[in-house]
């Protein structure tokens, strides 16, 4: 097909067919209201060429038969799309709606306008509604496992505000395997919202320096009031196995309801908190526990200690230092916890004696951690029965000032004995020579207890040794 003649806008032909089109326009503007108007053409020749010097063609219409055809095609494609009628009701269709079919005509006529020669693009609702319907969601292409490997790389606070997307995002976001585990350690955790993460099927939680409101769970749930029974462990809908609150400052009763519910810790750190009899009641209750950090914690009672150790009989690790144990709780630690490896019980000044040593190594043989530290009432005579009777790794004996420097000859016994914390009983002389007479044993190496901690000196990302995320 040959090209179009073009004629530049100087030119003498171009000049005039524009003076002849104003000239047209003012006539027709002054024409008076009630003046016949009259149509002017020129023959077939000049007005071929004409229109090409204006880059535009005749508009062709449709036959009428043309037009009823692409009319019923386009009203079958119309309704086909919103799902609103079928091939049998297409004749009672097409007689009831004729001012649809001249829409959907127009609308199809305006995206391939032959006047200007070339297809042009409306931006028309109705086509962008169209275009919208028919675009795909890229996570609908998505496998659920893939998109829940990605959600794992989002923390926790930005999950939430997933979930507000639509409720397909909440399920993932809410997917157990996201929330296992978690660390809200230095927050302050509004009323029930502890108990809405809780309920995401968290294995794993850290609690450190927090502060938790009242209630835990949403007072719109029935199942969660603050005080209730204990509930049995198939019946506990919470999953929770590590807790780790050191530090933390419960309202009210939020510490009860929680380890009411929580019948299936394993290791717990309480360090520094109030208790109750209640509360160490609920503790009690968790018989599948085997750690268990109540050092620094104040409210224990001889009551409560007995109702713990007679439920906790698998605890394997324990820690009391410093809680202002009696005689009489101490002795109920020493006799009812046989399956002990690691015990704390440094602080207890007056309270622990040779004789409650002497029970305790009886009844706990299978300990390798033991701390002693400020009991300045035990002598050499429990040295020697722990040196003969147990097979200790690590030994903390410090600021136990009724045992004498000479005794210490007796640690050669001891083959296992890897570590031996002789703190404030010594000066640095001492030391010196008592490293050489234990060469294979270090002296003085650890500062601080890390029995049942959840922490050993510096948090690095873990809580015994499993990692938390915010």
């Amino acid at each position: 097909m040959a090209p179009k003649k073009q004629y530049s806008r100087t030119s003498d032909r171009y000049k005039r067919t524009r003076k002849a089109l104003k000239d047209s326009r003012k006539r027709r503007n002054t024409l008076p209201s009630g003046a016949t108007k009259y149509t002017w053409g020129m023959n077939e020749s000049e007005t071929e060429e004409f229109f090409n010097d204006l880059d535009v063609s005749v508009l062709r219409w449709p036959d009428e038969d043309v037009r009823d055809s692409s009319q019923d095609q386009e009203l079958v494609e119309a309704e086909d799309l919103n799902g609103k009628t079928t091939s049998n009701n297409l004749g009672q269709q097409v007689s009831k709606n004729n001012s649809t079919k001249s829409r959907i005509l127009a609308k199809k006529q305006s995206k391939s306008c032959g006047i200007c020669g070339h297809h042009r693009q409306v931006n028309h609702s109705n086509a962008k509604r169209k275009e919208n319907t028919e675009k795909l969601d890229p996570f609908t292409i998505l496998s659920d496992e893939m998109i829940l490997g990605i959600f794992k790389f989002l923390p926790r606070h930005t999950l939430s505000v997933c979930a507000q997307v639509s409720k397909q995002w909440q399920i993932f976001a809410y997917d157990e395997s996201l929330w296992r585990c978690v660390d809200m350690a230095k927050t302050k955790l509004q009323p029930g919202i502890l108990g809405s993460v809780l309920l995401r099927g968290v294995r794993v939680l850290r609690l450190a320096s927090s502060m938790v409101c009242s209630p835990i769970f949403d007072d719109n749930l029935n199942i969660f009031p603050d005080i209730v029974p204990v509930c049995q462990t198939s019946d506990c809908p919470l999953k929770l196995c590590y807790l780790d609150a050191t530090l933390c400052t419960f309202e009210e009763n939020s510490l009860l309801c929680l380890l009411m519910h929580s019948r299936r810790l394993i290791c717990l750190s309480l360090d520094s908190c109030t208790l109750s009899l209640s509360i160490l009641r609920a503790i009690g209750q968790c018989q599948d526990l085997r750690k268990l950090n109540l050092a620094m914690c104040t409210g224990i009672t001889l009551q409560g200690m007995k109702a713990l150790v007679n439920g906790c009989k698998r605890l394997t690790e324990l820690n009391l230092a410093w809680t202002n144990l009696g005689k009489e709780s101490i002795l109920q630690v020493v006799q009812n916890l046989p399956n002990l490896t690691k015990l704390n019980l440094s602080g207890c000044r007056v309270c622990l004696t040779d004789e409650a040593v002497l029970q305790l190594v009886q009844n706990c043989p299978k300990l390798t951690h033991l701390d002693l530290s400020d009991a300045i009432q035990i002598t050499a005579l429990s040295l020697s029965s722990i040196a003969k009777n147990l097979d200790l790794q690590q030994l903390a004996i410090s600021r136990c000032y009724s045992i004498l420097p000479q005794a210490f000859h007796l640690c050669t016994q001891m083959k296992s004995l890897e570590k031996l914390e002789v703190y404030g009983i010594l000066n640095t002389d001492g030391v010196d020579l008592l490293k050489k007479e234990l060469p294979g044993i270090k002296i003085n190496s650890c500062l601080f207890s890390t029995i049942a901690r959840p922490v050993s000196y510096k948090y690095d990302g873990t809580i015994w040794g499993i990692t938390c995320e915010k």
